[in-house]
């Protein structure tokens, strides 16, 4: 793996559109210090437009006023795209249920016993999962987002490549709580590695699921965001890439 970009005579813009997982964690041991889009900000001449966003799903991206701010308006050379747990973490409630119950939970008395009640169902995660099966975003629809996203990213003449991430194994308490996960990462992964070799002319794919997998550790105990060994994993891989493609490799 190279270690020093050569000088380029224009600055190198980056854009990172993702989750939580491109966050920092500093209660977590995860200080801004230690994510790759900070690691990656270091070299003097890369500018790094960190779109993370916590709860972030694809559905959010491709809403007309993100496809334009986070992403087409940036004009950028490279593109990381980090989505993918939100869209298939099985979930207890759909998202227009979640919206009642938010509404609802602010209303006095009535608000209260919501709330109690969200809570009794949180307790028994794993069978509420199970009953319902959940998920943000479809497969198929995480498909049709994520191609929408490169087809907006495309329209800039100026890219040069895309990364895409993909989702990070589940730890434990994330496993023990909602049921199938592991197995739906595994099917949204295949999502995307399709999406991610129908569009290889641009597009590279991160493997951040099996390096996790491997070293169970890498997870951090809430079972989806990883340590700062995995975001320097990431950025060594991205880092790499942004080398090679800028060499003509």
């Amino acid at each position: 793996m190279r270690t020093v970009l050569e000088p380029a005579k224009d600055i190198i813009k980056v854009a990172v559109i993702g989750d939580s997982l491109a966050l920092t964690r500093p209660t977590e041991g995860l200080p801004v210090e230690n994510i790759y889009p900070t690691k990656l900000a270091m070299h003097q001449n890369i500018v790094v437009f960190n779109r993370g966003k916590s709860n972030a799903d694809t559905d959010y991206f491709v809403e007309a006023e993100q496809l334009y701010h986070s992403i087409r308006n940036l004009e950028c050379d490279y593109y990381v795209i980090h989505l993918g747990i939100c869209d298939c973490s099985p979930r207890i409630f759909s998202k227009t249920e979640k919206i009642v119950l938010q509404l609802v939970a602010s209303l006095p008395y009535i608000g209260k016993l919501s709330r109690a009640w969200i809570g009794v169902k949180s307790r028994a995660r794993m069978y509420h999962t199970k009953r319902r099966r959940i998920q943000n975003v479809t497969a198929k629809n995480y498909r049709t987002n994520l191609l929408k996203i490169l087809e907006t990213i495309r329209e800039s003449k100026k890219v040069r490549k895309v990364i895409l991430l993909n989702i990070a194994a589940a730890g434990p308490h994330l496993t023990e709580r909602s049921y199938g996960v592991a197995e739906l990462i595994s099917q949204y992964n295949d999502v995307l590695a399709t999406v991610a070799l129908e569009n290889k002319d641009i597009v590279t794919v991160v493997d951040v699921h099996t390096y996790s997998k491997s070293a169970p550790e890498r997870v951090l105990p809430d079972g989806h965001h990883v340590d700062h060994v995995t975001h320097d994993y990431i950025y060594k891989a991205v880092y790499d890439i942004i080398c090679k493609t800028e060499a003509g490799l």
